[in-house]
């Protein structure tokens, strides 16, 4: 392979890398963008997690560019000794708004749970079929709450559960205390 053929074939690959990186962010957005509308229709707080989850491909996308591109421009006088820690100075940043924006939701999830009256959860229970699982959630609501309400409640914890991929079906219980005995325990005689 002579000098020319190897340098035509390193151009071949940037401009096939090029390509698929770019492909690979447009990707991105699009999936971004319909999970952004997916998450201002239902609200549910596992669509804007996992919206969350696509911001942050950008987001790390963008930041492995920036870095690669900063690297590229050498300045011996402010780097002397070059920009070849740029790359994880910008893996360190990523994963600090990773950890920032995981935070926030189990902060908001936990501010929704509180906020919904439920008052406490009584038992989760996972069993499996075939490769989906059957979910049992026991769940606490005020006593004085009206029927309705706890019906609405329970039945939204239902729906949200049932469209994780892992669960075929999902058992929501309510109830007003938790200070009982489990309901399905055997009893000899």
């Amino acid at each position: 392979m002579t000098v020319s053929e190897f340098q035509e074939e390193k151009e071949s690959l940037a401009r096939r890398e090029t390509l698929a990186i770019r492909i690979s962010n447009l990707a991105n957005m699009l999936l971004f963008a319909a999970k952004v509308y997916a998450s201002v229709k239902s609200g549910s707080l596992a669509i804007i997690a996992s919206t969350l989850d696509s911001l942050l491909d950008l987001l790390s996308g963008f930041i492995l560019w920036f870095t690669a591109f900063s690297m590229q421009i050498p300045n011996p006088y402010q780097y002397p000794i070059g920009k070849k820690r740029m790359q994880p100075l910008g893996i360190l940043v990523f994963a600090s708004v990773m950890a920032t924006l995981g935070l926030q939701i189990i902060l908001e999830s936990l501010r929704t749970l509180v906020s919904n009256a439920i008052r406490h959860i009584d038992t989760v229970r996972a069993y499996t079929f075939g490769s989906h699982y059957f979910v049992e959630v026991d769940i606490v609501l005020p006593s004085d709450m009206p029927l309705q309400t706890a019906h609405d409640i329970g039945e939204s914890l239902q729906e949200k559960l049932e469209l994780l991929p892992e669960i075929e079906r999902a058992f929501v219980h309510l109830d007003y205390e938790y200070s009982h005995k489990p309901e399905h325990a055997c009893t000899h005689l």
